[in-house]
This record gives C-alpha cells, structure tokens and sequence, in this order.
C-alpha cells in the first residue's frame, strides 16, 4: 500500500523527494513498507517453522529501527523541516491511529 501511494517507481526508489507523502497508509505509518517487510518475513518465518529465520526478521527489524531513527529520520527532517515534525507528531512510527495535531498559538 506505501508503494501504491508513492505512485510512481521513481518516487518509490527515493529519486523524486520534493514532496512528503502524508496521505493513504501513510496516515496511519511514517514507514509502512517497513512494516510489510517485516510482516512479510516473519511469516515466512512462522511458515517454516525456522529459529534462524526468526533471528534473522529480528535483525532486520533491528536494523530497520536504527536505520530509521539514526539515518532516514533526520534526513527528511532536514530535507521538510516543520511538515515533517508535524508528520511525525500525529503519525506512529510503525502502526496506530493518526493523532489529532495540537495547535499552540504563538
């Protein structure tokens, strides 16, 4: 569903970033395509019934939380700046309901 709202193969493979995706999945995940994978994975994981595809989906999704919050984060807070910390206020990381966004006046 994340690669459906991209819309297109160049956004998806991040060469076109002039606008922050907020709609569709994106509503309820800052990185639905994470998620997917590592649904993916562990069913596969679950299917076969292996301890060593189990550890590995646990260092992907090891990998993938730190890559998130170390690299991929920062950047497109660089990169949209407010848009995106407003983003990041009413929109799980992972999974959940979109959070009302708290207006403060100044």
């Amino acid at each position: 569903m994340g690669m459906i709202e991209f819309r297109t193969l160049r956004r998806s493979m991040g060469q076109d970033i002039s606008k922050l995706i907020t709609t569709g999945i994106y509503k309820w995940s800052r990185d639905p395509q994470f998620v997917g994978w590592f649904l993916m994975l562990f069913g596969i994981s679950l299917a076969g019934r292996s301890g060593l595809a189990f550890a590995l989906t646990g260092v992907f999704a090891i990998a993938i939380y730190l890559y998130t919050i170390l690299l991929a984060e920062p950047y497109l807070e660089s990169l949209h700046g407010e848009e995106y910390r407003l983003f990041k206020l009413r929109t799980a990381r992972w999974i959940g309901i979109q959070r009302k966004q708290q207006l403060t006046s100044k």
